[in-house]
């Protein structure tokens, strides 16, 4: 009798208790039914299918570190080299009586690893993960994890990041063989340089670049360059041009003022744009000192100093263009289009090299403001070989109107690149943008 009440209370307590009772037939059918899908699915897969692996012949092969049919539990051990990333059980819950260890390296001794449980829910206590502060279950104890903490927008208080100082971590999660759950995503990151304290400066890895190291190498990245000697005062809104090994900032402060001949120069301004051609400055538009925005176009002759305002007086335009070179049409104007050159400021000029369908060099202007039009998206065209000014009617991408970006030309592309400013997303109120443009000016297209 004793004997049978200690087993009535073994299974009324035990988690491993039968939630059901099936009759013999019916689980000789469900095992049957398992074994023809398991059979089914054997044969047939996709890279989609297999989560975490590939399909060869037909059946998932997992990646190191994951197990399942699809690939979808974790399972044995990962190592980690990046210097970000996610940690997770696998897609949907966990499997039972399993366990998975993943450790994080470094490379760099007493770096910080930093790891935040971004989910997780276990079966509490029974199923565990715990983090060591090194490379071996032997390493410091830094924490156990168990039960439900986040999932699906439920949350406990809010829980610490787990902070590993020796340069590794060792994660190991264990599942018991009786109940699973939705599981955890950790995410986990790790300096990328060391800090050069006599040089005031990081020392980034060899994969990372920039003033903090935030930048991957292999994606492009930007630099600061620090000048040796005199540094001018910043400003904004300038146009700027390299001639032989000068740099020439137009309408802002002057470091070493040329000599300039005559008396016809061009007011103070900001907001134009500034090419190189052939020792001579071409400068248009801009917001003069007294408000007015300019439509002129200026030109000033390095080796002379002396500026002529060349400024393009259209008697007509509309659809045909206003400009044909070698039987070439190279404007194709719309009648709905302005006529140009346009009163302009905040835009960009951009030297484009001649070719055997364009025989002269072109400035190509791209957007800027306009007190009559407001924000354009248009694309103004001076060609220096026949002193013609066009507005040309662009195809591809419908790029919105902006002003303040940046611009260059891409010799091996052939293209000019287009990036930032503000573009139009509502008469009242402009929007920053990060985008990046490819224009190409021979065949005018987005």
């Amino acid at each position: 009798m004793a004997a049978d009440l200690q087993m009535f209370l073994f299974l009324f307590k035990s988690k491993y208790r039968r939630k059901c009772y099936f009759r013999q037939g019916v689980l000789y059918l469900f095992v049957a039914f398992s074994c023809f899908v398991n059979v089914v699915n054997s044969g047939k897969c996709s890279d989609e299918q297999c989560v975490n692996g590939g399909c060869v012949n037909g059946t998932c092969v997992c990646f190191d570190g994951w197990q399942g049919s699809s690939c979808q539990f974790c399972g044995g051990k990962v190592r980690l080299s990046e210097s970000y990333g996610y940690i997770s059980d696998g897609k949907g819950n966990y499997s039972t009586d399993v366990k998975c260890t993943w450790l994080i390296d470094s490379g760099i001794p007493n770096t910080s690893i930093r790891l935040h449980l971004e989910e997780f829910a276990t079966e509490c206590g029974w199923d565990h993960l715990y983090i060591y502060d090194g490379d071996s279950v032997k390493s410091p104890l830094l924490a156990v994890f168990s039960g439900l903490m986040y999932r699906q927008g439920y949350s406990i208080r809010r829980i610490p990041e787990v902070v590993a100082h020796s340069g590794s971590a060792l994660l190991h999660f264990y599942s018991d063989v009786a109940y699973n759950m939705t599981g955890f995503n950790i995410s986990y990151s790790y300096p990328r340089g060391e800090c050069d304290r006599e040089g005031h400066r990081c020392s980034c890895r060899s994969e990372f670049k920039g003033d903090d190291c935030s930048q991957e190498a292999c994606l492009g990245y930007w630099e600061a360059v620090v000048p040796n000697s005199f540094q001018p005062k910043g400003s904004a809104s300038h146009g700027a041009v390299v001639w032989q090994n000068s740099l020439y900032i137009v309408g802002a402060n002057v470091w070493e003022a040329p000599q300039m001949s005559g008396t016809n120069i061009p007011r103070i301004r900001y907001g134009h744009s500034a090419v190189l051609f052939r020792d001579k400055i071409y400068m248009y538009g801009g917001v003069e000192e007294t408000g007015t925005v300019s439509g002129e176009l200026w030109e000033y002759d390095v080796n002379s100093g002396i500026w002529l305002n060349i400024t393009v007086h259209l008697k007509s335009c509309g659809r045909g263009g206003v400009s044909n070179e070698k039987g070439v049409n190279h404007t194709v104007v719309d009648a709905l289009l302005p006529c140009g050159p346009l009163r302009s400021s905040g835009h960009t000029a951009t030297l484009v090299p001649g070719q055997l369908s364009r025989r002269s060099e072109t400035m190509v202007v791209i957007f800027g403001h306009s007190p009559i039009y407001g924000y354009l998206n248009t694309v103004q065209e001076y060609h220096f070989g026949t002193g013609e000014w066009s507005i040309v009617q662009t195809r591809g991408y419908p790029v919105k109107g902006g002003y303040g970006h940046a611009a260059a030309w891409d010799p091996l592309h052939q293209r000019i690149f287009v990036y930032g400013g503000y573009v139009s997303e509502s008469s009242s109120s402009p929007l920053l943008s990060s985008r990046l443009f490819s224009y190409d000016p021979y065949s005018w297209t987005w």
